[in-house]
């Protein structure tokens, strides 16, 4: 699929919605003069090639989006919760299993909130970079195994 905007920005919500819709990470990026040198052979290994002929108009938050939603879909970013008694050494234990499976955890949060988990409870949010989906789900299993539950 081949995306292209001419004298102008392509619409935010177009774009999102055809990266969204092709179901595909971007292949390749290159201004508009670099398309001449795209070989037939380039464009069939690509999923998805995007030429802007404008002057980059393209909004920043939006294609952060893309970008991250591309991330998640692929397996590459991941945010699991977890159900926790409200101890210490709970982190370490979870921190410990991802390390160990090669993840790389780039956000945590606690919630000491929610009204349906006893008192003595939270949700461990962890947001983590990884390889793929089949290592999401092996850090799934680790922690299932090691007795944590999952919220998600």
């Amino acid at each position: 699929m081949i995306a292209t905007g001419q004298g102008g920005s392509i619409p935010p919500a177009e774009y999102a919605a055809l990266l969204y819709s092709s179901n595909c990470s971007i292949g390749k990026a290159m201004s508009c003069w670099d398309t001449h040198s795209v070989s037939d052979t380039a464009m069939q290994n690509s999923k998805l090639l995007l030429v802007s002929k404008s002057g980059g108009n393209i909004d920043v938050n939006i294609l952060s989006r893309v970008i991250n939603r591309g991330l998640a879909m692929s397996g590459r970013k991941v945010t699991l919760s977890l159900k926790l008694t409200d101890k210490p050494g709970q982190l370490e234990q979870v921190s410990h299993i991802i390390a160990e499976l090669g993840a790389n955890v780039v956000s945590v949060d606690y919630d000491l909130t929610d009204p349906d988990l006893p008192i003595s409870s939270c949700i461990l949010r962890v947001g983590m970079e990884t390889r793929d989906n089949k290592q999401i789900e092996e850090i799934r299993q680790h922690l299932q195994d090691a007795g944590f539950s999952l919220a998600n």
